[in-house]
């Protein structure tokens, strides 16, 4: 609990350079296959901070096994071109990590 009330602090004190945040409270699940069949659950109830380019979110999170641990996403999204745009973000979850980039061209 610890852990939370000072992620959420943290979180909720944006740095006086950021321009316009927006708060919001984001539910989220994710139900995981393997080879079709149900491997795991997990529910995520997280907190965040949306700037013009970037955002930044964190909360408890919930498996299926009942277990109960903090999760946290930041990211961003740059509009490179016309037709091109870059997406990146860094998530965690207990004690796994995740980096994930996308980049996407549209045809308009």
């Amino acid at each position: 609990m610890k852990k939370l009330l000072m992620t959420l602090t943290i979180l909720f004190t944006p740095p006086t350079w950021a321009d316009d945040p927006k708060y919001y409270v984001e539910y989220k699940n994710e139900w995981s296959l393997n080879s079709w069949d149900y491997k795991s659950t997990q529910q995520f109830m997280r907190f965040g901070v949306e700037f013009d380019k970037w955002y930044i979110e964190a909360g408890p999170m919930l498996s299926g096994a009942g277990n109960t641990d903090i999760s946290s996403e930041v990211g961003s999204k740059f509009k490179l071109t016309d037709r091109l745009q870059l997406k990146g973000k860094f998530e965690t979850k207990a004690d796994d990590a995740k980096l994930e980039t996308e980049i996407r061209y549209y045809f308009h």
